[in-house]
């Protein structure tokens, strides 16, 4: 399937039809087209093509138009971003508190620290848009994993995730 050069950025359901000797199968699915700007709110449909894995997270109090994403614990939420071709670049902005834990992967295995809140944050003090580089983030790789976890899984307290930005660069042309 390719998806049009006209289709503006979002989540576009297509029917898929397969006809055989045996018959015929169909089902819709949903085509999820990257523009220059991905932003949400966790709890909201504009999460969910991005959401990988809730793994025991949890969904707080009201912000912004959904609610926030807590991980406290081992619990953690997964993000998974495939970039289009023709990406040179961009910022992924975070917006967190508490005691958040960022990790980054090219494979969803292998994980590496980007941001940590080492103190003992209970009260959203901290809470800020925290930017990194998709460059660093991704590496050699068109697609890369976003996993907020909890910093001090022994106190039971955890990360809070308010909103989610990706902002992209690409070749002109």
């Amino acid at each position: 399937m390719t998806v049009p050069a006209t289709a503006g950025p979002g989540s576009h359901p297509v029917r898929l039809a397969a006809t055989s000797d045996q018959g015929t199968a169909g089902e819709q699915v949903m085509v999820t087209v990257i523009g220059d700007t991905v932003e949400f709110t966790p709890g909201t449909p504009a999460e969910e093509p991005w959401l990988l894995e809730e793994d025991g997270s949890q969904l707080d109090g009201e912000v912004y138009d959904g609610r926030a994403r807590f991980t406290d614990g081992d619990s953690h939420a997964t993000y998974r971003f495939e970039l289009p071709g023709g990406v040179t670049g961009g910022t992924l902005t975070l917006e967190l508190g508490n005691q958040f834990l960022v990790q980054v992967s090219a494979d969803n295995q292998s994980w590496r620290t980007v941001l940590q809140e080492s103190a003992n944050v209970r009260d959203l003090s901290n809470r800020a848009p925290r930017a990194l580089d998709v460059n660093e983030l991704r590496g050699d790789s068109r697609t890369f994993y976003v996993r907020i976890g909890d910093s001090r899984p022994q106190d039971g307290w955890g990360s809070w995730l308010a909103r989610v930005r990706l902002d992209l660069t690409r070749t002109a042309g």
